[in-house]
């Protein structure tokens, strides 16, 4: 059976969110550093899916899931996680088939920091279809760092040494 990664996009997301969290965990333990707090929303309406807490540092963590070589470049967010000191969006790469995470895109600064500006609001397709939305913005990609490991998010996400 072939899977439409549209229809099932909240299953998508949700497989993808929990991988996440596990293997981040999974590198701090293996790291021996501090175990991280995680707080997951029931409802995204402050534009981030998940804080984590680990020593001193917490994230609010925008969680997208994009097909791997898949064709989308940009993302239009929820640019809410932008109010929040250290607040970052990371963009996953998954298996279509398998579902496991590939590499990652990270927006955002260092630890105790605001992210980068978003101030650009995107454009609307057509002005009678679509008025842009005031906390949305789109994110080109070349705005993100490119990531290759989930080791490599727990270092930008709380330094080398937690």
């Amino acid at each position: 059976m072939e899977r439409n990664t549209s229809e099932d996009s909240p299953h998508i997301e949700m497989a993808i969110l929990h991988e996440f969290i596990a293997k981040l965990i999974q590198c701090m333990w293996e790291r021996n550093k501090a175990l991280p707090e995680i707080v997951s929303s029931e409802i995204d309406n402050q534009g981030h899916d998940v804080v984590i807490s680990c020593g001193n540092i917490t994230r609010h963590i925008q969680l997208k899931a994009s097909k791997h070589q898949g064709s989308r470049t940009d993302l239009d967010i929820d640019v809410g996680f932008c109010k929040e000191s250290s607040g970052c969006l990371v963009r996953v790469f998954y298996d279509p088939i398998k579902l496991e995470m590939q590499e990652f895109l990270f927006f955002g600064s260092e630890a105790g920091s605001l992210p980068p500006s978003t101030d650009a609001h995107p454009g609307a397709k057509s002005p009678l279809i679509k008025k842009p939305r005031k906390n949305v913005r789109n994110i080109s990609r070349g705005r993100y760092k490119r990531v290759k490991s989930i080791d490599e998010v727990a270092i930008l996400l709380f330094g080398k040494n937690p």
